[in-house]
């Protein structure tokens, strides 16, 4: 497949009535995530989010519908994180891994997706030199219990891309529709 930019243009142009992904940020945005995190990001989170700042395909109404609010239609959608999002998220999952179970040292959980049933998506720690997977970051279970859902950032994106906004979660193996 093409690169990212090229990707998300593609959908933009095919129907900008549910796509709605955010402009770039400043270039120091991104670097600025990444000190708060204490790590650089996987290459193609970073590479999406220098192209977008976050944004989303809608699940419901298009912006064409009488009834289209754009807040609705992100919360009812899967959404990818702004830079200032994936900051805020990260120190919110850390500080909680702290101080109810004892996380010690770094975090290495870097979340970038809110899906639509509110679930957080993450990107684990990569496993002897593979890409960083995706898992789903249940509120209800620890992180030794969170499944993985796709092999990588790519791999979800090409998926989420291709399926117009929809993506495996781990509610029942399901497509969030």
């Amino acid at each position: 497949m093409g690169n990212i930019q090229q990707l998300l243009d593609a959908v933009a142009v095919k129907d900008p009535e549910k796509a709605f992904f955010n402009p770039p940020p400043l270039p120091e945005v991104v670097t600025s995530v990444e000190f708060r995190l204490g790590s650089s990001l996987p290459a193609d989170l970073r590479q999406f989010l220098f192209a977008h700042n976050g944004g989303f395909i809608t699940l419901v109404w298009s912006r064409a519908h009488p009834r289209f609010d754009l807040a609705t239609a992100e919360w009812n959608s899967n959404s990818f994180l702004s830079c200032d999002a994936i900051a805020a998220e990260f120190e919110r999952e850390r500080e909680t891994a702290q101080r109810y179970s004892g996380w010690q040292g770094q975090w290495p959980f870097i979340p970038f997706m809110r899906t639509k049933g509110q679930d957080l998506l993450v990107l684990g720690p990569a496993i002897r030199g593979s890409e960083a997977p995706v898992l789903d970051a249940t509120h209800e279970a620890s992180p030794s219990d969170w499944a993985v859902l796709y092999p990588s950032f790519r791999a979800l994106l090409d998926a989420y891309l291709r399926q117009d906004g929809a993506i495996q979660t781990i509610a029942g193996g399901q497509l969030e529709v």
